[in-house]
């Protein structure tokens, strides 16, 4: 149990930063689809792409260090970046946004733990 909590403390923590602290305002407003972005600051896409790699990168240092799957923050900024297109275009809630970040997270953190085979 105790390996599971850690490496779904790191994650969560990853999460807090990428998702709330280093999302500043100006990419919050500019990653919607329907934002009016100026054009010299690029599409809306950019924006959304930048945050999703953020996350990514964020979780892909967390396990890597952790297990050494890099590769997770690839799966990571894909996830993210569908979800929170989903909210934005008001597929599904920010309610539900995070729920879904989270469950992906904890699922990231079950794995790890499922392939460990004994090591801690």
């Amino acid at each position: 149990m105790m390996p599971f909590l850690a490496i779904l403390w790191w994650l969560l923590c990853a999460h807090a930063l990428a998702d709330y602290a280093l999302q500043p305002e100006v990419m919050a407003r500019w990653k919607y689809p329907d934002a009016v972005v100026p054009t010299a600051a690029g599409a809306w896409w950019w924006w959304m792409t930048a945050h999703a790699l953020v996350n990514g990168c964020a979780v892909g240092l967390v396990m890597q260090a952790m297990r050494g799957w890099w590769w997770a923050g690839i799966l990571e900024a894909l996830h993210h970046g569908l979800t929170d297109y989903a909210k934005c275009r008001h597929i599904i809630t920010a309610n539900q946004d995070q729920m879904s970040h989270l469950v992906f997270k904890a699922v990231l953190a079950l794995l790890a733990t499922m392939t460990l085979g004994g090591r801690a």
